[in-house]
């Protein structure tokens, strides 16, 4: 799941908000129909935030998971640590598939 938005504030200067989900990943990490989280924002049953105003997309804190949910938020994770994840997924696969014995005849 991603778990990590920046949006830029339309409206206030470009102000950053980090680690919200959009209604629709929300609604995938707590497995319910997106159309429930819809109703849930405007119910003010879940925390959300338009910054583009009232015709703006909103964008949920993934800290609002923990809290329906008892358990962790998503981890949102920098750029530098995906970069470095994705390094290390590679050169391991790199590694399983010069270990594996090449089929005959290629």
């Amino acid at each position: 799941m991603a778990g990590r938005r920046i949006i830029k504030d339309s409206v206030e200067g470009h102000s950053e908000m980090t680690n919200h989900l959009s209604p629709d990943e929300f609604a995938e990490a707590l497995g319910i129909n997106p159309a429930t989280v819809y109703r849930w924002l405007r119910q003010k049953r879940v925390r959300g935030r338009r910054p583009g105003g009232p015709r703006g997309q909103w964008w949920i804190p993934a800290t609002e998971v923990a809290r329906l949910t008892g358990e962790p938020a998503p981890r949102a994770i920098s750029e530098k640590e995906a970069a470095s994840y994705l390094d290390t997924l590679m050169t391991e696969l790199r590694t399983e598939s010069e270990a594996r014995p090449s089929p005959a005849g290629v």
